[in-house]
């Protein structure tokens, strides 16, 4: 599916994180740039819808506003899938949050169909005027410390993952992603993890504590790795991993 063409529009320059959108006489505000659209009514009649996008600074959830009540909402995700909602509120300056769910839970926003009131759509039944989420062309990399950990029973190994150049700016996120891999040790030797993870100016590093589990067989080197990968989207480039050793049965080590 393609992008609708915009007629009848002046382009400038713009800051703002929020999208506002006047149709039929509208304003479209983008972050880094506007629209300016002539109103194209046949009829002349003064429908107006007031249309308004707001992204999370993660782009993992967006807030859509319409004062003629929301009709037909889709996300469009980093990855190009796409998730319709079907809203049909009927109700004045009607608002509702949204992002990914099931399959396309914890993805990144790409951008959002919104179609409400008289707004027509312009890019088939069921879409309506596409805004695009605030673009972002900074990158920067992740580091984890410690690289190994050498853990006894019923103790937790803590890892912390970090940017590596925390002035990220406020279009952009950091987003990662956290799993453990076994390699030598066992799922029931230690708790899994899978978490998605925003790093940012405020939040420059995330703390991970995955506790080490007790069972009754004694075994020698057991290893299981702590991975950190870009999410789709993200402005990190790199991936990063850490060891865990777990002594069974022994002393806490040094």
């Amino acid at each position: 599916m393609t992008i609708p063409k915009l007629k009848n529009f002046t382009l400038r320059t713009d800051y703002s994180l929020k999208v506002l959108v006047l149709v039929l006489g509208l304003v479209v505000t983008l972050s880094q740039t506007s629209y300016v659209l002539a109103d194209d009514s046949k009829d002349g009649s003064s429908c107006v819808s007031n249309i308004e996008a707001e992204f999370s600074t993660s782009l993992l959830s967006v807030l859509a506003i319409s004062d003629k009540g929301l009709s037909n909402v889709v996300l469009h995700f980093v990855d190009g899938v796409e998730q319709k909602f079907e809203i049909n509120s009927g109700t004045d300056l009607y608002s509702q949050e949204l992002s990914g769910t099931g399959a396309n839970a914890g993805k990144l926003l790409q951008g959002i169909w919104i179609k409400s009131g008289c707004e027509k759509s312009g890019d088939g039944s069921g879409y309506g005027l596409y805004i695009a989420a605030p673009v972002c062309d900074f990158t920067t990399t992740i580091s984890i410390s410690p690289l190994q950990r050498t853990q006894r029973e019923s103790t937790n190994a803590n890892f912390v993952i970090s940017l590596d150049d925390s002035a990220v700016p406020e279009e952009c996120i950091a987003g990662i992603l956290i799993t453990t891999v076994p390699l030598t040790a066992g799922i029931s030797d230690y708790e899994s993890l899978s978490i998605n993870a925003a790093l940012d100016n405020s939040n420059p590093s995330i703390t991970i504590n995955i506790p080490i589990l007790s069972d009754d067989i004694t075994e020698l080197n057991e290893r299981f790795e702590v991975n950190a990968v870009p999410a789709p989207g993200s402005a990190v480039t790199n991936s990063v991993q850490g060891i865990v050793i777990i002594l069974d049965g022994t002393p806490e080590p040094p």
